[in-house]
């Protein structure tokens, strides 16, 4: 059990924000995304050490999506083969391999955290704690800032100061993914009752619609509106009665935040959608150019694209919006923005060819079918807000970076979870 829990706190970890442990010590290698990762590895070679026949045993139960999963790490492994700067290639490879090693620890742990209501009280006390970050954030920014820059990450700590200054308050912990599983525990509030109560549920719920829409993030408001509207077509020929008060409830926090954006700070995030500002409409157009510069570079190198990290390598004339350019935390941020061409299908296009892109659509293909035929003839359950939390991050990875576990490290534990229980390894 004692691996099980430091599984746990691993992968809560790789979601909150990267800090540096060591005082005075600003080195990566320092850092908590770091202990985390180095803890993932080393509870996977002890499991494997010390119940080697039974790890086999329950994780070749889901053989299907294992050769998938290790098929799409090969073919990104071999984007290797036109990888200029190997630094930039082991940055983000190693970051892939952690996932898949997350994907088979979450899969075999998986009958563990659904017993005894154990995934209820840790998904709930993940999303309450990172929740409770956002709102002093947003609260006390000043405050935060000045006691963030002392161990938060570098390379967050300048975003959120840029985000900051544009009036955008998150901390990228994409925490909308939580909003379809917190709606699942809803519906499920009578078997839950003994683990967590239905106001705490309700209010974390309440909270982090608010949060998302007064961020004045677009791609955060349209990644809670796809888990939001997918789970209500999934919930709504089955429980009608149900989702009435929820729906509504969220309807009016919606429109409280927009209001309370709109007072505080001259516009909100319907007015960014209209794109009547230039530092709306810029970002917009650079990422059109980002990938419209993918499709060039995949047709430069077919195959195995230009490797894994390598992409920023070949966006040497990148469109810089004039407020990024004068403090060194602006340069910082703009160079983390460089990295990516903030699309994960345009970024696996371009960095891994057509043999990394196959493999991911391949793998996404058939997480697709498998969830499609749950979500159709089964009953809400906490798998149905897994499986759409778990595409929640896709849609979010469709407007933002996605080669750090900080991003994606989630799905590959929510895709671990959701086999574990297809493959009859959990019972949810």
């Amino acid at each position: 059990m004692i691996l099980f829990y430091l599984f746990l706190f691993a992968i809560f970890l790789i979601k909150a924000p990267s800090f540096y442990y060591l005082p005075g010590n600003s080195s990566v290698f320092f850092s908590s995304h770091t202990f985390a990762k180095e803890i993932i590895l080393l509870v996977f070679i002890l499991t494997i050490i010390s119940k080697f026949k039974d790890f086999i045993k329950t994780v070749l139960k889901a053989r299907s999506a294992l050769i998938l999963v290790f098929a799409y790490l090969f073919c990104h492994s071999l984007s290797f083969i036109n990888a200029i700067n190997t630094d930039l290639f082991l940055k983000s490879y190693h970051n892939i391999f952690v996932g898949t090693i997350i994907f088979v620890l979450a899969l075999y742990y998986s009958r563990i955290l659904f017993k005894k209501g154990i995934i209820y009280s840790y998904l709930i006390l993940t999303v309450s704690t990172l929740l409770f970050l956002e709102v002093f954030f947003f609260l006390f920014p000043d405050l935060f800032l000045s006691l963030a820059k002392n161990f938060i990450q570098w390379e967050l700590l300048s975003a959120y100061i840029v985000n900051f200054e544009r009036r955008r308050f998150t901390l990228d912990l994409n925490l909308e993914i939580f909003a379809p599983i917190l709606l699942s525990m809803l519906f499920l509030q009578g078997k839950l009752q003994k683990y967590i109560r239905t106001r705490l549920i309700s209010a974390t719920l309440i909270a982090l619609v608010f949060m998302t829409f007064i961020s004045n993030f677009r791609s955060k408001a349209i990644a809670l509106a796809f888990s939001l509207v997918l789970f209500f077509t999934v919930s709504l020929r089955q429980q009608i009665k149900k989702i009435t008060i929820p729906l509504v409830a969220i309807f009016v926090i919606s429109i409280l935040a927009l209001s309370t954006s709109r007072s505080l700070f001259g516009f909100n995030i319907v007015d960014r959608f209209l794109l009547h500002r230039y530092e709306d409409t810029q970002p917009v157009k650079n990422r059109i150019k980002a990938m419209s510069h993918s499709i060039e570079l995949f047709r430069l190198y077919p195959v195995t694209g230009v490797g894994l990290g390598n992409y920023i390598l070949y966006n040497d004339s990148p469109s810089i919006c004039s407020y990024y350019v004068t403090k060194n935390y602006q340069k910082t941020y703009w160079k983390l923005v460089a990295y990516s061409p903030h699309n994960i299908f345009f970024q696996t296009l371009s960095e891994t060819g057509f043999l990394g892109t196959a493999s991911f659509v391949l793998l996404m293909g058939f997480f697709l079918v498998r969830d499609s035929r749950y979500l159709k003839y089964s009953k809400v359950t906490l798998i149905t807000g897994l499986v759409i939390a778990s595409w929640t991050i896709i849609v979010y990875c469709l407007f933002n970076p996605s080669y750090s576990l900080f991003v994606f490290g989630w799905f590959w534990f929510l895709r671990g979870l959701i086999e574990g229980v297809y493959e009859n390894i959990a019972s949810a």
